[in-house]
């Protein structure tokens, strides 16, 4: 009986073997190489924190009263509100300050928009300052109560002298940022050079000339200016010194290894990669990337399976020679390679036609 078959490899590789009725060949595995390395990263951790985040408050025209109700303002609020809860509730941050930035799109005077992006900050401190004393009892059980100041409003209310307000009246910069990667306006470039007019006004009525493309950017884009950017300030309980520095398990180190050991040769390298280690040479020696695998061992640690690996590389590459004397050397180091040998169809070949076992048997 004649047997015609072909074998692929994991990455695809198909080799069609010549019609026999006998197959021999060759199964080796680079898995059984690893080395079973514990790698250790350092972790900083940070006392200082920062968080930042946008909400997309509405205001009508003219006005700076926030009203839960219009548009998806309920939605934004209870946003804000639930990020402020949560660093309260988890206590694991003690809360230093909140640095509050009300953006403003530039329709307008841009006086009378600076006065009103002022107004409607002093409306999200003031949102703030509810949610603050909403949450009072929570925040003196968790002692941010001492970053916080006892100043009272009439109300009776705790106001934070660490709640600070921004404004931007015409947020022009982030205007030019969206027109620029705008794939419906028209006229572009002329819009853009608009940005050469210094005065703010003056440049909106020139903008304004672009009718159709200024319905468009007011309509679509403008929207977009109008937003609310909190940033805050973190403290770590129970921390000190700004800075700590300890000493942790590389866990994404170990699942590497483990892909390695499973045969999953393209998922372990895309993890070890950047180790440039014994390991990762096996990774890619078992992707046939020899020249990748070569250039890494050649700059490891010398061990008796670094240069084990060696001479399987050198074999491939027809180096015989070479190839032997990194075996030879390998086997002095680790008399274990001797046996390994025999499973590697690069290092079996040297070890048949040249007898480099022969001291095992004397």
């Amino acid at each position: 009986m004649w047997i015609s078959t072909s074998i692929r490899d994991l990455n695809g590789t198909k080799i069609t073997l010549r019609t026999s009725d006998t197959i021999i060949y060759n199964v080796s595995s680079m898995s059984g190489l690893v080395q079973d390395i514990d790698r250790y990263k350092i972790k900083i951790t940070e006392r200082r924190v920062q968080m930042n985040f946008d909400a997309n408050i509405s205001f009508p025209a003219g006005k700076w009263e926030i009203l839960p109700k219009f548009k998806r303002n309920k939605d934004e609020i209870d946003k804000i509100d639930k990020i402020l809860s949560d660093i309260i509730s988890e206590d694991i941050f003690d809360l230093d300050s909140v640095v509050i930035t009300s953006f403003a799109s530039p329709e307008g005077i841009y006086n009378a928009n600076r006065i009103l992006s002022h107004k409607r900050a002093q409306s999200i401190k003031n949102h703030l300052y509810n949610t603050i004393d909403k949450f009072s009892q929570d925040l003196i059980n968790v002692d941010i109560a001492n970053y916080l100041s006892n100043k009272k409003t009439n109300s009776g209310k705790i106001e934070s002298e660490r709640i600070i307000i921004r404004s931007i009246p015409e947020d022009w910069d982030n205007l030019y940022f969206l027109i620029q990667r705008d794939t419906v306006i028209r006229e572009k470039e002329s819009i853009l050079d608009t940005w050469k007019i210094a005065n703010f006004d003056k440049r909106e009525e020139h903008l304004k000339l672009y009718r159709k493309d200024y319905r468009y950017i007011k309509d679509s884009l403008y929207p977009k200016l109008r937003r609310v950017c909190f940033n805050l300030n973190l403290l770590r309980k129970g921390m000190v010194k700004d800075t700590i520095h300890t000493t942790e398990l590389d866990t994404l180190y170990i699942k590497g290894l483990e892909l390695l050991k499973k045969r999953e040769y393209a998922s372990s390298l895309a993890i070890l990669n950047e180790y440039k280690d014994i390991n990762t040479a096996i990774a890619h020696m078992s992707l046939g990337h020899d020249h990748t695998a070569l250039q890494i061992l050649e700059q490891t640690t010398e061990s008796a399976k670094q240069i084990y690996l060696l001479a399987i590389l050198y074999a491939r590459k027809g180096l015989e020679e070479q190839a032997a004397t990194y075996f030879l050397k390998s086997k002095e180091l680790d008399i274990r390679m001797a046996y390994r040998g025999g499973l590697d169809p690069e290092i079996s070949y040297l070890i048949n036609k040249y007898n480099l076992n022969k001291d095992l048997f004397e």
